[in-house]
């Protein structure tokens, strides 16, 4: 969203009061989202949402959109389950194959298998940070990415 906001320089447009600005608030991403979102909301108000779709049409066609998604997607997990059960009609299974160091400071290897063959290896400091590294692996052998 920040990208298409900068695409149009909506920030120039955001009028912030002095305590957010001295906070460093001008250009935060949650602010340039909303205020993309309410600026959407207003086409839509005024023209309805045929204008609406053409103005997000217009985003993703002139953006590498499919780079932006990737680079905001961060919940590979279930992306990764809802893709599996489009192409595959199975959701994927997560199993830990190795943990390694001491207790407190664990090392967690998952292996993701999806129709009972192993498609991503992944790592972390907990098994939901393995198993994300695991989904993004498979998400990349499967070429999603």
């Amino acid at each position: 969203m920040v990208n298409f906001a900068n695409k149009i320089s909506l920030e120039k447009f955001i009028i912030l009061g002095k305590s957010v600005n001295l906070k460093q608030g001008r250009g935060k991403f949650s602010i340039l989202a909303d205020c993309l979102e309410s600026c959407i909301g207003a086409v839509y108000l005024d023209g309805g949402i045929d204008s609406c779709q053409k103005i997000i049409n217009y985003f993703l066609e002139n953006e590498n959109a499919s780079f932006s998604i990737k680079n905001q997607l961060n919940d590979y997990k279930t992306f990764l389950q809802e893709f599996c059960q489009k192409k595959f009609q199975c959701l994927p299974i997560y199993k830990i194959s190795k943990e390694e160091g001491l207790e407190h400071l664990k090392t967690f290897y998952i292996e993701v298998y999806i129709d009972n063959l192993v498609y991503g290896k992944g790592s972390g400091k907990n098994k939901k940070e393995a198993e994300q590294d695991a989904a993004h692996d498979a998400l990349k052998k499967l070429k999603v990415f």
